[in-house]
């Protein structure tokens, strides 16, 4: 009997060392997690277990709660001194593979050898034999074989150049529209003072390197007297000009350009109050004209462009007028009149500004 008792009990040790070592395990991947005594949070708590504490479970697996799915494990509890069993979260932590066994292993080593031979014999077959070229030639007595192997035919791989990629082209169309400008002008005779100038120009484009303009701008100066020209007083000019760009794009929105042209220029002259008064006191009326004149101007500028239809510009030119005057003098005492010309008035002027215009 206590022989029987005794295999039994050996048996029983051997099955469950062996069930012991394919038990399934897992590990806590969680900071911390709870052992309870059922599939819920609410139940009892049984322990609180740190992360990298490896648990065996107890049963086929995972066990599905009301909410949530759950591990059934049982492990030895270090504060309690006893194996425990209990519930922890599916989602705390992960399954880990059980042990190879030696024989697994072995299997392995086996189909790993197979797949080595078999590739291994895939490459021998796919190595054709060189076939060699017969020839017989007959004697008079016996036949002769020759046999020369046959000439591999070189492999040519032509190798496609390199396609370089050509410069970007620049593509920019011709444009119209329409602009406004601010400048500041500086007439070259010292006796006419500098001032502001404003205008309005239009823009018609032929190419994208020719473009013509028409527009108008105005500026006054002030002049002081001088006994071979004008009196003291504010000259007025108001010139209309035709001109022709011709443009060099550096980028589609970047355009350089130089122009020319030719223009109307409408002058008015007025004296000032004080001189006319000091000649009124004296008994006599003065007046001094300027007459139109035909002007000729050349210049640059550059176009840059801020949005597909606005462009910030920037201009310089030179304007070339010379124009004649007259002046008058009434006696009011004696109601006598003496008048005469002014000769070779000089309106150079040079303009530098900047503009605004929007693009067709």
């Amino acid at each position: 009997m206590n022989k029987k008792i005794v295999t039994f009990f050996i048996v029983f040790l051997i099955i469950f060392s062996y069930s012991y070592s394919q038990t399934k395990q897992v590990k806590i991947i969680a900071e911390k997690a709870n052992i309870y005594l059922e599939t819920s949070e609410h139940s009892y708590l049984i322990e609180t277990l740190g992360k990298g504490t490896i648990l065996n479970i107890y049963g086929s697996g995972k066990v599905t709660g009301i909410s949530r799915d759950w591990y059934n494990v049982y492990y030895k509890s270090k504060r309690m001194g006893n194996v425990v069993t209990g519930f922890i979260e599916a989602s705390k932590v992960e399954l880990l593979e059980p042990p190879k066994t030696v024989e697994a292993e072995q299997e392995e080593a086996v189909e790993e050898t197979t797949v080595t031979k078999s590739m291994e014999e895939r490459k021998t077959k796919e190595k054709k034999p060189e076939t060699a070229k017969v020839e017989k030639v007959e004697t008079g007595k016996e036949e002769i074989v020759i046999t020369e192997p046959e000439e591999k035919t070189p492999k040519i791989s032509l190798k496609t150049p390199s396609k370089t990629k050509a410069p970007k082209e620049i593509t920019v169309r011709p444009r119209s529209g329409i602009g406004i400008f601010a400048s500041y002008a500086m007439p070259s005779d010292e006796d006419y003072g500098s001032g502001l100038a404003f205008g309005v120009n239009f823009y018609l484009g032929i190419t994208k390197n020719i473009t013509v303009e028409l527009g108008g701008l105005k500026y006054q100066s002030n002049i002081d007297r001088n006994p071979t020209g004008l009196s003291e007083g504010k000259l007025s000019v108001s010139p209309i000009q035709l001109s022709i760009q011709a443009r060099f794009p550096i980028s589609n929105k970047i355009i350089p350009y130089i122009r020319g042209g030719v223009g109307y220029s409408m002058n008015n002259f007025t004296i000032n109050n004080g001189v006319t008064t000091q000649w009124n006191n004296l008994g006599y009326d003065i007046k001094e004209t300027v007459e139109n004149s035909i002007e000729f101007h050349f210049g640059a500028g550059i176009d840059l462009l801020v949005h597909k239809n606005i462009a910030l510009n920037g201009d310089v030119r030179y304007l070339i007028s010379n124009t004649k005057g007259t002046w008058t003098f009434v006696n009011q005492i004696i109601n006598t009149e003496n008048s005469g010309n002014l000769n070779e008035l000089n309106l150079n002027t040079f303009t530098i500004g900047f503009g605004l215009k929007y693009l067709f």
